[in-house]
Parts: C-alpha cells; sequence; structure tokens
C-alpha cells in the first residue's frame, strides 16, 4: 500500500513539474487567423524595411500597431515587441518623432522576458543604442 501512495505521489510531482508555470507559459497550440494576418503583414513591412522603402514600412508599423493594441490580450507578446521594435528603428531611420524612439523601445522591452528568442534581445539592444545615439546628438548639439 505504502508503495503504491508513494508512487502516485511521485508520479504526481513528476506531471506537476512537467506544466508549464501558467504566469509566465505562452499560449500554446496553433497561431490563430489573426496571428497569421499580422505575422504576414509584419513580414510585408520587413520586406519593405529590408528594400530601404522606409515610408511605406512606417505606414504598415502604424498599422500593425494600431491592429496589435486593440488585439492585445490574444496576441503573443513576441509579435507585438517586433512591431515596437521596428517602430522604434524606423523612427530613427526616418528621423521622424524622435521621442517615439525611446517610447517604443520601453514598450518592447516592457514586454520581453528572459524566455524569448535572442534575435529578440538583440533588436532591444539596438533599439536601445538608437535611444542613446539620439540622446549623445542632442547634447552634442546643446
Amino acid at each position: 500500500m505504502k508503495v503504491i501512495i508513494l508512487c502516485t505521489a511521485l508520479l504526481a510531482v513528476v506531471l506537476f513539474s512537467c506544466n508549464p508555470d501558467p504566469e509566465t507559459a505562452r499560449p500554446d497550440g496553433p497561431p490563430t487567423q489573426t496571428e497569421l494576418r499580422l505575422r504576414d503583414s509584419l513580414a510585408l513591412m520587413r520586406a519593405d524595411y529590408d528594400a530601404l522603402r522606409l515610408w511605406d514600412a512606417l505606414a504598415r508599423a502604424r498599422s500593425l500597431r494600431a491592429q496589435s493594441e486593440a488585439l492585445e490580450d490574444s496576441l503573443r507578446p513576441e509579435l507585438r515587441i517586433a512591431v515596437y521594435q521596428y517602430l522604434a528603428m524606423l523612427h530613427f531611420e526616418r528621423e521622424h518623432w524622435l521621442d517615439s524612439i525611446r517610447y517604443y523601445a520601453a514598450k518592447a522591452d516592457s514586454l520581453i522576458t528572459p524566455a524569448m528568442p535572442p534575435i529578440l534581445s538583440a533588436r532591444q539592444s539596438l533599439c536601445w543604442a538608437y535611444v542613446s545615439y539620439h540622446d549623445w546628438a542632442m547634447r552634442e548639439m546643446d
């Protein structure tokens, strides 16, 4: 009897430890149709950015931001982080609304966790480097 109770307890511990923490768990399962549409739009925005069609990329990124903020609870944070990071990078590239660089970098930074893919952390470091460069340039002009 003790062996059965011990085995049951051990099995419960093993099963409990294999389940992700619900506070930090990512939504599992396939992406929703909304996420797929946003990923496609994000890919088009990246293509515009890579082809140096920066005004088109900026317009598409603004549209993506509005869509992602409206659906904030149902989207994976990785998508929202990428949108905010590209907005910060595009505002730096176009030197357009320079205070927005810090704003979007901070918005993305608040969503990043250590479990996220390394590309997001690397791009976030680039965004903060842009913020630092802008701050340094403004001090030099003063």
